[in-house]
């Protein structure tokens, strides 16, 4: 895998994909890397995924779950590129389950930041509103990936913090965790500066009141590889302990955690599938690309 990071978008001009796929467009970002993925792919497809009826709509089709990998295969030898900007983390993962065992298959990822985030203008100014909101915690949510939580086995629940702390509060309810069971993994350093601020001051209460002062990790909230080599150093010292990864934070955050979910059979994903509000982002600051994610 070779991470690479541009100061815009026109720096990704002479790049060429035999596909590309992106998700819903909220704001102006997502349209930008569109626009980019048009004029750089041979073929674009729009991909969502319908929590409800468990299935997938690739363009103006749609996919059966247990359908995806044979949708994959259609593409071995070629170089794919996906917008995780606009793809939510459920649609990420779901994808790249269904590409990660085609063979000479290349998969490109592609991340714009935002310059800035809409904010509450009520919370002070540290309160980020990127959802609208919530369908909830769900075990087992998503067939394949998602796991139910075991009462009896050991396991190990790997938060990785953003600025909902609602968020947050739900998946520690959900959850019924002990303190030794809990890692909450900050990005630092943020986007921007002052940022990881933020994430702390959403959450703080809730992180008081169950005791978590002590279970913080740090990783760059734009390290996809840090955040795989995290989880690696973490599967070295708990090897029995069914891993769940709870995404609320930064999407760099999380495509580092699905590269690892994607090679551990003993991982879950722990995910609410919130609604992205519309406008909530302006601008674009870097941009990243992986090359070879599953290399």
């Amino acid at each position: 895998m070779q991470a690479l990071e541009f100061l815009d978008l026109s720096s990704l001009a002479g790049e060429r994909w035999d596909a590309a796929f992106h998700g819903t467009q909220c704001d102006e970002r997502d349209e930008k890397v569109k626009e980019l993925l048009v004029s750089a792919a041979d073929n674009v497809f729009s991909f969502e995924y319908d929590r409800e009826n468990m299935n997938v709509v690739i363009g103006e089709g749609r996919v059966e779950l247990h359908e995806l990998e044979g949708f994959a295969s259609t593409w071995r030898g070629k170089r794919i590129l996906v917008d995780a900007t606009s793809f939510d983390v459920a649609e990420f993962a779901i994808l790249s389950f269904a590409f990660k065992s085609v063979v000479d298959l290349v998969l490109d990822v592609l991340y714009a930041e935002p310059e800035e985030y809409k904010k509450s203008e009520d919370a002070g100014g540290h309160v980020f509103e990127l959802s609208e909101s919530m369908l909830g915690f769900e075990e087992a949510g998503i067939p394949g990936i998602s796991k139910a939580i075991p009462v009896d086995e050991p396991k190990l629940f790997v938060f990785f913090m953003g600025y909902e702390g609602d968020r947050f509060k739900n998946a520690l309810e959900f959850s019924e965790f002990t303190r030794a069971e809990c890692n909450l993994v900050f990005g630092v350093p943020a986007f921007k500066f002052g940022w990881e601020k933020n994430s702390l001051l959403t959450s703080a209460r809730a992180i008081l009141e169950n005791n978590l002062q002590d279970s913080f990790l740090y990783c760059g909230a734009t390290n996809i590889g840090g955040i795989y080599n995290l989880l690696e150093g973490l599967r070295k010292k708990y090897q029995d302990e069914v891993f769940f990864l709870v995404p609320l934070g930064p999407k760099p955050m999380s495509v580092g955690a699905i590269k690892f979910l994607c090679s551990d059979k003993n991982s879950s994903l722990l995910y609410d599938h919130p609604a992205r509000s519309s406008n909530r982002s302006y601008g674009i600051s870097r941009v990243h690309l992986v090359r070879g994610f599953f290399s």
